[in-house]
């Protein structure tokens, strides 16, 4: 007899949670399945990134990269 046992471990901390335990979290490219000890932290995280986004967006704007980069005019737009 085989018997297959799945283990699911928070990302963070490493410990052992129950699958009615996992909080998911995004952030950029990653997906995390946390406990809810380490989501709280990450709860926090999210909040201070979101203060310095706004800093972040009036950089790119002053010195004009990312969604800000000048974009070329096409050479045809009388056609």
């Amino acid at each position: 007899m085989r018997k297959i046992k799945e283990y699911h471990i928070c990302d963070k901390c490493k410990k052992e949670i129950q699958v009615e335990e996992i909080q998911k979290a995004y952030y950029v490219n990653w997906y995390y399945e946390l406990c809810n000890d380490c989501y709280k932290t990450y709860e926090e995280f999210q909040s201070k990134i979101k203060k310095i986004e706004n800093k972040w967006e009036k950089l790119e704007k002053e010195y004009q990269f990312g969604e800000y980069l000048p974009k070329e005019e096409a050479e045809n737009e009388n056609i």
